[in-house]
Formats: C-alpha cells, sequence, structure tokens
C-alpha cells in the first residue's frame, strides 16, 4: 500500500477523473492491459511468413536474428509451454473459393502455380512432426521434440526462402492453418497467437479470376490488383476506379465487399469462432503501417509502359532495398482482436518488434504488466469484461473502495516499470478479464 501511495502524485495527480457511464467505457482509451482471472501456461504460435521474391529473405533473416530476444521476453524465468508452427503465404494460384487451382502465371522465382505450400506447417530435420514442442512436463523438466536450441530449430523451419508466389495470401493462409489445423497443433486449452511477417499486404483471393488475363476489368497482372479490388479508400479511393487513379488516398481500410478478394472481416470471425472467446487470442504483425496510401507509377518487371502500382511506405535498409507497402488488410485485421500488436519493418534491428509481440503474449496468459505506455498523470478506467460482453467498473483503489484496481512499480515489466495490481474480496467468475484503458 506504501508504494502504491508513493505513486499517486506521479501517475494520478490525486486529481484522476473515474466517473463514466455504468453500462461500458465512456471514451475510446487505448487498452493497455487485459488481465485475466485464470492465468494459464499453454501457447501455440503461428507464424505466417513471406516468402517471395520482393522482400522475405531480408525480413526472415532480420526475425530469426530477433528470435532469442523474444524468446527471453516471452520467458524471462520459465518458457510457457509453447507450439510453434511456421507456414508460407504462397498459396499458388488456388482462391479460397475454389474447388481447384487456377491456371499458373508467371516462371521461376515469383511464379504462382497449383496450391503453392499449401498452408502446410513446415517440418526440418532439427525436428520430429510438423512444428516445435516444448512444453512443462512437470518437475521442472521441459518435453522437447527437436535437437540445438529452441532458436535453431526455429530458424530451420521459417528458412522459406525468397522465391514464393508474388500474389501473397497470408489471411487466408492463417485461415486454413487455424480453421483445419494440422493434428496436435492447436491445443484445445491453449492461448492462441497468430504473427504475421511479410512486406506486402495481403491478397487473399476469392477465386482465382482475380488472376486472370482480363486486363481491361482488372489492369495489368500485377500485385496492385490485390490494392484495387481488396481495399478502400473513403478519400480518394471509395470505388476500384478511384483506387486505379494516380494520387494519395486516405481512411483505408479493407474492402469486404470485393467481387475478387476475401472478407478480411469474414477471415476474423472465423480465427475468432475458433477459440470460442476471442479474447484468448493475440494477431501481431511485422508488417507496413501507414495513416494513408498513395498510388503512382510504376515501370513493370522487365521494362515498359509504367502502370499503376502501391507506394511504399519505408525501404528496408539492405542491399535489396526491399520495399515495405501499407499493410492495410493485414493490420486491420489484426486491430480486430482486443489483443494486437502491429509494427513497422523498416529496420534491420527487429528487437522492438520480438519485445512487443511477447509481452502481448504474456498478458494473455496472465501476466499484469503493462503492454503499451502510459501518460502521466494517467487518465485511466478499469473494467472486468465476461466473454459474454458483459461489463462492470472497477473502481480505483483511490476511491476506497474493498475490490478496486491500482498500479504497482515493477521493473521485470520493463518500459515504465508498472504492473496492474487488482485487489478483491471475493473470487469473480472464471472466464473473467480486467480491462484497463488509459488515454
Amino acid at each position: 500500500m506504501t508504494k502504491w501511495l508513493a505513486l499517486c502524485p506521479l501517475l494520478f495527480g490525486c486529481t484522476l477523473e473515474l466517473s463514466v457511464a455504468d453500462d461500458g467505457p465512456s471514451d475510446t482509451r487505448t487498452q493497455v492491459a487485459l488481465v485475466p482471472t485464470t492465468a494459464a501456461n499453454d501457447v501455440d504460435v503461428l507464424f505466417v511468413i513471406d516468402d517471395s521474391p520482393s522482400g522475405g529473405g531480408d525480413l526472415q533473416l532480420a526475425w530469426q536474428q530477433a528470435f532469442p530476444t523474444f524468446l527471453q521476453a516471452l520467458g524471462p524465468i520459465d518458457l510457457p509451454s509453447v507450439h510453434i508452427g511456421v507456414v508460407s503465404s504462397d498459396l499458388g494460384t488456388k482462391g479460397a473459393e475454389d474447388a481447384a487451382p487456377g491456371p499458373g502465371i508467371g516462371s521461376g522465382p515469383g511464379s504462382c502455380s497449383g496450391v503453392g505450400k499449401d498452408a502446410a506447417l513446415q517440418t526440418s530435420t532439427l525436428m520430429t512432426g510438423e512444428f516445435i514442442a516444448d512444453t512443462d512436463s512437470g518437475g521442472g523438466n521441459r518435453a522437447k521434440n527437436y535437437t540445438g536450441t529452441l532458436a535453431d530449430a526455429f530458424t530451420s523451419i521459417s528458412s522459406l526462402g525468397s522465391s514464393g508466389c508474388g500474389i501473397e495470401q497470408p489471411l487466408e493462409a492463417a485461415r486454413r492453418a487455424v480453421v483445419n489445423p494440422t493434428l496436435g497443433f492447436l491445443r484445445p486449452g491453449a492461448r492462441l497467437a497468430v504473427i504475421f511477417l511479410t512486406n506486402e499486404d495481403d491478397c487473399s483471393f476469392a477465386t482465382s479470376t482475380l488472376l486472370g488475363v482480363d486486363t481491361i476489368t482488372l489492369g495489368p497482372l500485377q500485385s496492385f490488383r490485390c490494392t484495387r479490388f481488396g481495399v478502400t479508400c473513403d478519400e480518394g479511393g471509395k470505388t476500384p476506379n478511384e483506387m486505379n487513379q494516380v494520387g494519395a488516398k486516405a481512411k483505408c481500410h479493407a474492402n469486404n465487399a470485393s467481387d475478387y478478394m476475401t472478407s478480411v472481416e469474414a477471415t476474423v470471425a472465423q480465427l475468432k469462432a475458433s477459440k470460442g472467446d476471442a479474447r484468448n487470442i493475440m494477431v501481431g504483425a511485422i508488417a507496413g503501417v501507414a495513416s494513408s496510401i498513395e498510388v503512382g507509377l510504376e515501370a513493370p518487371p522487365g521494362g515498359g509502359t509504367a502502370i499503376p502500382a502501391l507506394m511504399p511506405a519505408c525501404t528496408w535498409p539492405s542491399t535489396n532495398a526491399t520495399q515495405i507497402d501499407p499493410a492495410v488488410r493485414i493490420v486491420d485485421a489484426a486491430h480486430a482482436f482486443e489483443r494486437h500488436y502491429v509494427q513497422m519493418p523498416c529496420g534491420v534491428d527487429m528487437t522492438a518488434p520480438a519485445v512487443g509481440l511477447a509481452r502481448e503474449i504474456r498478458a494473455m496468459l496472465g501476466d499484469p504488466c503493462l503492454t503499451k505506455p502510459i501518460a502521466t498523470p494517467a487518465d485511466c478506467e478499469a473494467w472486468d469484461t465476461r466473454a459474454d460482453g458483459s461489463q462492470t467498473r472497477l473502481p480505483a483503489c483511490s476511491m476506497g473502495t474493498a475490490e478496486c484496481w491500482r498500479f504497482v512499480q515493477d521493473a521485470s515489466c520493463g518500459g515504465q516499470g508498472l504492473r496492474l495490481e487488482i485487489l478483491r474480496t471475493v473470487p469473480p467468475p472464471t472466464d473473467t478479464m480486467t480491462s484497463l484503458r488509459c488515454k
């Protein structure tokens, strides 16, 4: 109690206003903690990795170098019981609604044919089975299905190369891997984390019609078709024809009514249904983030007349000068989950994304550390939420109530070193999670 009182002037200024409506949060504060009453130790982590020529190799190597940092942040004392799987964004020319793949397109690296890598979990000679398993077997012992280090095993299954289909379908690959999982990968009682690693936006198409030769309707057979028909912008791009015009466009989001692309909303709904309680899912993305997008003109590969193209949000600092495109559809999908983390991969060092993703997963397992920084003095409110969506306000301890929340300084949390402490006289229902939202 003394520690919390010492924090009062710093965090609250002792004048924090917490007056809110009884039926839910009063504004659009940012959620900085979502703490489950019932902690867990099992988490299944699915990585969906871009292996196209446009940037797969750069991002794969950078993430592999940051992976030990991810593991350390995920389990600074003891690693949770983890299953880790990797799938490629290459699904060939088969759309979500196709009974069979469409004709192949292109040749060599980046070409697309058949079912591609078919959303199959990648395997390795360093492990048995189709995913990494490193679980707590009791008594301080671990059950592992790999040799060497966990980082070595991950590198072996995430080194997908950079010759995969240049029409990437990461959202559809994730949906297929979660809705129809490899036997044993997804455990019924485990939490789920889905992490996308890509330098381009999602191009999950409904049917292979999107890859057809009708250039009058669809435009040149390039990945810009994915933006033109898969994204809509309230300013400058309300229709596919407007999206095809050169210039800046703002307030962009997934086109869930596209005639050619899959609905991001529908994909999100299926992912959420896989766990029953969507709060037990975290979606992360190391992908391009931009408040607006720009369409310009670029010469197609091999030269020729310039055609509409999505301008990059930034350029990766490597000899390949990999362009990072705004990933509107992927970011929309991530933000549809209460637990999400999105970071732009514009630097070779992925330490910050590695730590950020790990903290979100730890929070899902029960870690009460704040996952995002807050302003001081703080303006926050806490609510107990149930799986059915019902909410009950939880007062701050400064209000003198027996059941309340407060901040405690904890250096192990990193960042500002704050964790959420909840005082209770009666245990709440087991599906209760406390959401802390701050300005």
